[in-house]
């Protein structure tokens, strides 16, 4: 209860960008104080991600694709559901490593930017989008989602 009552709640009230930063690094830029593999991925979380490091789960058509395959059925599923087409401009808040901002600008040809406060995450988007040679339809930007600039 005083955990609740002297942290939690607190914390919960004053959302500030400084703790969203702090809490944001720790969790996702652990890499920089651990191995990085000969590829320059994070070693921590590519143990259980897709090769696009996509950070929520997949689904399954028939049971038997692999975890990028499901992947990639969750992303063409979202982008049809969202009705994306190559005139749009996306914005993804909270991109992570950036697979559905890869994904949709690989697939539409469309100007896409994400958001996150990583920087090792960006990293690895940049890196992904420029193996694909998309890098021209993407923008990432570290920063809070607050400081978006207005365009």
């Amino acid at each position: 209860l005083k955990f609740v009552a002297t942290q939690w709640v607190p914390e919960l009230l004053a959302h500030t960008k400084k703790q969203d930063i702090e809490q944001v690094r720790d969790h996702y830029d652990r890499a920089d104080q651990k191995v990085i593999n000969a590829e320059g991925e994070d070693d921590f979380y590519g143990c259980f991600l897709d090769t696009r490091m996509t950070y929520t789960s997949g689904i399954t058509l028939d049971g038997n694709e692999s975890l990028d395959d499901m992947q990639n059925n969750k992303l063409a599923l979202v982008c049809s559901k969202i009705g994306l087409k190559q005139t749009d401009k996306h914005l993804d808040i909270g991109c992570g490593w950036g697979s559905m901002v890869n994904y949709s600008a690989e697939k539409f040809r469309h100007n896409v930017t994400g958001v996150t406060v990583a920087r090792n995450q960006v990293a690895f988007a940049e890196r992904k989008a420029k193996e694909k040679g998309i890098l021209d339809n993407v923008r990432y930007l570290c920063m809070d989602y607050r400081d978006i600039p207005k365009e």
